[in-house]
């Protein structure tokens, strides 16, 4: 991987509750005029990301990115993170689901060139190919790198071996020993897939995602690699490997999936909008638990 076209740094922190106050306020300032911004002309993909720089970029400079130095400031992010790991399958089989045909008996997607993205999307997601030739889902090497760490996997394990025995997906997450921060961001996820529309989905899963995913994960490499040189190469690669494929291939494809969707007119400009606003904002919400956990003392951390 070349180092240069993956590396890059922004500069500048802002406290976690200036974001939120910021990022709230600008929430319920877009949302307010949606409908009329929406309805006065159709957008384009381009004008969907440039009303959400803002929040983009604040989320990007969230203090979290410079915190990950030491093992127990790991192993916590990993234990709430992994829960955007997997739900991040779930936005995606959705958009599957919708827009190609994944029931039996089978009938032709009626948008197969959103189908063959999204598709495409599934395929480096779900059985993806490493170096060393084995093939697995990304959850499934975020689990490996999790064990690597030394994060504890037991609520997420017991919350798929639930789902696996009939249980419902909320009753499974209910008993599951999720930190709370990262319950509440997987069930409003979860919630949304199964309620919301499809341009909602869509918009969620673009921009606050796929697009969103590889300057994040930029910086946490970094980090580790100031201060872990050496250390946690399955963390390591599972992040580079998504700053590779996210900015090369499948966010490119999703914001071409997007652009399919809306001018099929598969949803409108508001709904796209919602979602991917209140993506951004979930996140920004789910960093700042991590923070406030970071601050506890071990056995309180540990127990969150």
């Amino acid at each position: 991987m070349e180092q240069n076209r993956t590396r890059r740094v922004l500069h500048g922190r802002i406290p976690a509750l200036g974001i939120i106050k910021k990022y709230t306020s600008n929430f319920l300032a877009i949302t307010a005029v949606l409908p009329l911004f929406a309805s006065a002309f159709k957008m384009k993909v381009d004008d969907i990301r440039q009303v959400l720089d803002q929040e983009r970029q604040s989320l990007l400079l969230h203090p979290l990115y410079s915190r990950l130095r030491d093992v127990h400031s790991l192993r916590v992010f990993m234990e709430h993170h992994v829960w955007a790991v997997y739900d991040f399958m779930c936005l995606a089989k959705r958009l599957q689901a919708s827009f190609s045909s994944t029931a039996f008996p089978w009938t032709p997607p009626k948008e197969p060139q959103v189908a063959r993205l999204i598709n495409k999307i599934i395929l480096g997601k779900e059985t993806d190919v490493r170096a060393n030739d084995t093939t697995g889902s990304h959850f499934d090497f975020y689990l490996e790198a999790m064990a690597e760490v030394g994060a504890n996997t037991q609520p997420v394990q017991r919350y798929l071996q639930a789902l696996d025995a009939g249980r419902t997906w909320q009753g499974s997450l209910q008993n599951s020993g999720t930190p709370a921060a990262a319950s509440v961001f997987v069930r409003q996820t979860l919630d949304a897939t199964e309620n919301q529309s499809l341009a909602y989905i869509a918009g969620a899963f673009t921009f606050g995602r796929e697009t969103l995913i590889p300057d994040m994960f930029v910086q946490f490499v970094n980090t580790l690699e100031q201060s872990h040189r050496g250390k946690f190469a399955g963390l390591i690669d599972y992040l580079e490997r998504h700053i590779e494929v996210d900015s090369e291939e499948h966010g490119p494809l999703a914001l071409q999936m997007l652009e399919k969707t809306i001018e099929a007119d598969n949803g409108n400009a508001e709904d796209i909008l919602e979602g991917a606003q209140t993506e951004l904002l979930k996140r920004t919400h789910l960093w700042d638990a991590v923070l406030d956990a970071l601050e506890l003392p071990l056995e309180s951390a540990s127990a969150s």
